[in-house]
């Protein structure tokens, strides 16, 4: 873990001081190393008969870990947005105008490049996925000696996948912005958003004993992001473990992007952002500024970033345990 979190530190330290100069290459090798690695999850599931043979009850266990963990998620952003919408009197969206028009202005600009690739953005989730699935076939069928794979070199590239990550994050030029824009009651949201996906997650492992405490708190420390995740609990538990939490993430991504008119009438607008969870700033976004309104763009930007930043952490956090 300390590896791992010293790694993430420092690629937001280089990524910080080095913001001026151009990386525009750092998300391909981002986008690499985890086809990578999902790969390498894909041929040690594939080579475990009893993962394979119970693949349908794993299925099963994600399914309830992400309903569990977005229930959850949506009642705490219903909570906050009431909580709020009482202490100021006022509609949530006059919140926004705190946020600096910069990031409106530069979100509303990602947004209308988003909204003309979110075809592919969606089609590059499914080619990350059919990594794993690739991975699966080679081994179920053979076609690859895994015998032959060094276990280390999937901790290696897991190293500098997360040193990638930490520089993405320092290196982006809105950092700045967003902290700025950044105050109390927004901060909250994300908060709650963790605290009511883990609180959900808390429940299913308090009433279903198929895995420790810990265990199933990591597997809902994903908030949407599958492949990191995944790839990090497979690292520090198992391919069993690292399956489910490569299912539960993409359910739950895929339920805030086909529900997002009955999340929003049902529990509010911040409740869909909530749902994207690490994906409010990217994937779901398109999704959350329609159903939402424009308003809404700085929050989900921020939300998303802080969900983001926080998974390796909170994942490791609980896996070590």
């Amino acid at each position: 873990m300390a590896i791992l979190i010293t790694l993430l530190c420092g690629g937001l330290f280089f990524g910080r001081i080095s913001k001026r100069l151009m990386f525009s290459w750092i998300n391909r090798v981002i986008t690499t190393l985890i086809w990578l690695l999902l790969f390498i999850l894909g041929l040690e599931v594939g080579a475990n008969e009893e993962i394979v043979n119970g693949i349908y009850h794993l299925g099963i266990e994600a399914l309830v870990i992400s309903v569990a963990g977005l229930v959850g998620s949506l009642s705490a952003a219903f909570f906050l947005q009431k909580i709020i919408e009482k202490s100021t009197a006022k509609s949530i969206e006059k919140l926004e105008k705190k946020v600096p028009r910069e990031l409106n202005q530069s979100s509303i600009t990602e947004l209308e490049k988003e909204k003309k690739v979110l075809k592919p953005n969606l089609l590059g989730s499914v080619i990350i996925v059919s990594w794993f699935f690739l991975g699966v076939i080679c081994s179920l069928y053979q076609l690859i000696p895994t015998e032959q794979i060094n276990p280390q070199w999937g901790f290696m590239a897991l190293c500098t996948l997360i040193l990638c990550v930490g520089f993405s994050v320092g290196h982006d030029p809105m950092l700045n912005t967003y902290l700025k824009g950044l105050n109390f009651r927004l901060f909250l949201l994300p908060v709650m958003t963790i605290l009511g996906t883990l609180a959900g997650t808390l429940v299913v492992g308090l009433l279903w004993h198929q895995h420790s405490i810990t265990e199933y708190l990591a597997l809902g420390s994903g908030f949407g992001y599958y492949s990191l995740s995944s790839i990090l609990i497979t690292q520090y538990k198992s391919a069993e473990l690292g399956t489910i939490a490569l299912l539960a993430n993409i359910i739950r991504e895929m339920s805030a992007l086909l529900l997002a008119p009955l999340i929003v009438k049902s529990f509010g607008r911040l409740a869909l952002i909530s749902a994207g969870g690490a994906t409010s700033m990217d994937t779901t976004l398109p999704i959350i500024t329609q159903y939402a309104g424009k308003q809404y763009i700085g929050i989900s930007v921020m939300h998303g970033l802080f969900c983001d930043f926080s998974v390796p952490f909170l994942v490791t956090l609980f896996c070590t345990f």
